[in-house]
């Protein structure tokens, strides 16, 4: 019953790295592009992520989405209780709210979810986004969205190839970035110059660039 007539893409960046702010946002503002960001509630503030103003002002100053990605980034498989849970839901979602935040969708911890994590996630949020590779099809289920990961291995090549893809099946991908950095401790890292080249395929495609919230809208079955 759904027929595909668009592509678009949604940037993401995931647990609320400082370099988002420093590096991912003034190449964005200079190509007058908006992203998303999945925040940890425990997190905000801490060396190395953002402050509670900066994404505040992503949000309110530049039209960034935000994102919930639980209080503190735990394997949600690995939690025994629905109480505890539900803390990981229910109490960011509140804490975010509080602060000022509007996270209407949820991105899991290590893309790591269950059955019952899925039921629960449905109570409280509007999509849930997992870290399964792939494009999403018009008519996609809002409780599994599928993501092009960026690494650090990633390359420009990889980034205009998803986007031609999802341009010859009019779907929509959400490329998902965590670091901006030149080094890290483990692959989920791409280097400024490598991310501005990644983004210069986006703007040279001329797809269109959306939140992942407007992505939802666009793509999903309303359930």
């Amino acid at each position: 019953e759904h027929t595909p007539s668009q592509s678009a893409v949604s940037l993401v960046f995931d647990d609320g790295e400082a370099s988002v702010y420093s590096e991912a946002l003034p190449y964005l503002n200079t190509n007058n592009l908006i992203a998303s960001t999945a925040i940890i509630g425990d997190e905000v503030g801490n060396e190395g992520k953002m402050s509670r103003s900066q994404i505040r002002r992503l949000q309110d100053t530049y039209l960034w989405e935000i994102m919930s990605h639980t209080i503190s980034h735990e394997d949600l498989t690995l939690i025994p209780t629905k109480k505890l849970l539900n803390r990981q839901l229910l109490t960011a979602l509140k804490r975010f709210t509080k602060w000022g935040f509007n996270t209407p969708n949820f991105a899991t911890p290590f893309g790591a979810y269950n059955g019952q994590i899925l039921g629960e996630a449905q109570r409280w949020y509007k999509s849930v986004r997992n870290y399964e590779q792939g494009d999403n099809p018009q008519g996609a289920f809002p409780y599994n969205i599928k993501v092009r990961g960026v690494l650090d291995t990633t390359t420009p090549q990889d980034v205009a190839d998803w986007i031609a893809e999802a341009e010859a099946k009019n779907s929509w991908i959400v490329i998902t970035f965590h670091e901006i950095k030149d080094t890290g401790d483990d692959a989920f890292h791409t280097t400024p110059e490598t991310f501005k080249l990644m983004i210069d395929e986006v703007v040279k495609s001329g797809i269109n660039v959306v939140t992942y919230d407007k992505g939802i809208d666009l793509f999903t079955t309303k359930i």
